[in-house]
């Protein structure tokens, strides 16, 4: 929820809020969070998370920069909720990492109501797919995993879903909220997915099962069209595509994810269809060898935030998708206001925005004070790739690489060739320009057939 200058989310005792830099504010400038007058804290970062105050509370919450006010609001915690949790009767789900709990764990999320929160304890509780809905929290303490099996028959039904900027039925997700349906807005909203313990998927094991069974069954399909099999990326694209995401959100609004380690979807990890308002802050997203293993991929969504967050991921950290030709132009669902900030990754590629997806453009893409490290030498890694970028700004992004990588692609043009440290940059109808990237912080602002650089300080 947005109150002035400051974006605020709040549970019963746990508060996130967040807010822009100021365009005059210098380099490490710092920000005093306050309760009632009375400070509480102080970060150089544009976020604040408060928690371990009394459920019901309520207070006046000052964000300053010095003499400068960033913002007021009021920051109002829910009342207590009633627990249920899963290893309690009449549910008993055994985290034991062996006993198969799907049933149980779905009961459960289906007695959780408005006022109640779904409470998974330390332990490895293994699950095949389940299905969220409206008004729910669940709650996931340190040490607690919810595990997905390795056993394709635990993710059925197939389900309408978007592979690659096409629609699709694929093979349920571990969680899944919402119905795809391009043509309205959001069925399922207010879901909250918090804590300090992890979700992880099947990976690469129940990829491969899913491949190969998937190869099996279109194999008249696949051998009646050899040409369009050796285009693809390799012999697996094809098949591949009915994967599950380890979370799967379509048609979704106000839904937050924070504070948990997200790991090893069969394919991507956390995917938003045709969504609205989602925040996913203070996550650890891990997959590394999981083919197509991206992070964190909104797709014809808009309002996305993503902070705070690590990420180890065997491709994409973030990918922003809207839709591939013809279907693409059809749909006309852009991504729209997608912000990420203040994230690390240290394994696997950048940002992509529509690498192969050609109706689609982004408006207004925001990135923020993102670490990147790339992959050893012979990957190509970049921190951006886009097509048709409406509008793009760029601040405090810092990077190392290891041979050939490139900073930021524009389709298929190099426009930051790292190993130089050099931007080159193509105005359209006007000159090249080659601008120093030592030690100096741009913002670029990207139109439909061109870019524009400015200087500008650096942001948080």
């Amino acid at each position: 929820m947005k109150q002035g200058n400051l974006n605020i989310r709040c549970t019963e005792d746990y508060a996130v809020l967040y807010w822009d830099k100021p365009a005059a504010a210098p380099s490490g400038a710092e920000y005093t969070v306050s309760l009632n007058g009375e400070a509480i804290g102080r970060t150089d970062r544009t976020h604040f998370t408060i928690e371990g105050l009394s459920y019901g509370s309520s207070f006046r919450v000052d964000v300053v920069s010095g003499s400068y006010c960033i913002g007021s609001a009021t920051l109002q915690f829910g009342r207590e909720k009633r627990r249920i949790d899963i290893t309690a009767a009449p549910y008993f789900c055994k985290g034991d990492g062996h006993i198969l709990n799907t049933d149980n764990l779905q009961r459960a999320i289906n007695d959780c109501g408005a006022d109640d929160i779904l409470y998974v304890p330390a332990g490895d509780f293994l699950t095949g797919a389940l299905r969220l809905h409206s008004d729910l929290e669940i709650y996931l303490a340190k040490g607690a995993v919810l595990q997905g099996t390795t056993n394709i028959h635990d993710y059925s039904p197939r389900i309408p879903s978007r592979f690659e900027g096409t629609e699709m039925r694929c093979y349920s997700s571990l969680l899944n909220a919402g119905d795809m349906n391009h043509k309205t807005g959001p069925n399922c909203r207010n879901i909250i997915i918090r804590g300090r313990g992890t979700i992880c998927g099947g990976g690469q094991e129940l990829a491969r099962k899913i491949i190969e069974d998937e190869r099996a069954r279109i194999k008249s399909f696949l051998d009646d069209n050899r040409e369009l099999v050796e285009s693809c990326e390799n012999s697996d694209t094809i098949p591949g595509r009915v994967r599950p995401r380890l979370i799967n959100l379509s048609n979704c609004e106000n839904v937050w994810i924070s504070g948990i380690t997200l790991k090893n979807g069969p394919s991507w990890n956390v995917h938003m269809i045709y969504c609205d308002d989602i925040q996913t802050d203070h996550c650890t997203f891990v997959s590394e060898g999981v083919w197509n293993g991206d992070g964190w991929d909104p797709d014809s969504s808009t309002n996305c935030t993503l902070f705070a967050s690590e990420f180890f991921t065997g491709d994409d950290a973030v990918a922003i998708k809207s839709g591939k030709n013809p279907e693409g132009n059809e749909i006309n669902r852009p991504c729209a206001h997608i912000r990420v900030f203040d994230c690390r990754s240290d394994c696997g590629h950048g940002i992509e925005q529509n690498k192969q997806h050609h109706h689609s453009h982004t408006i207004f893409l925001v990135v923020q004070n993102f670490f990147f490290h790339s992959n050893p030498p012979d990957n190509e890694n970049y921190l951006l790739r886009d097509t048709n970028m409406i509008s793009f700004r760029y601040h405090n992004v810092n990077y190392k690489c290891f041979g050939s990588s490139y900073l930021v692609k524009f389709g298929n043009t190099e426009i930051c060739d790292i190993r130089k440290n050099i931007i080159n940059l193509r105005m359209y109808r006007r000159r090249y320009v080659n601008i120093n990237a030592g030690s100096t912080i741009y913002e670029w602002i990207g139109l439909k057939k061109g870019m524009t650089v400015y200087e500008s300080s650096d942001c948080n």
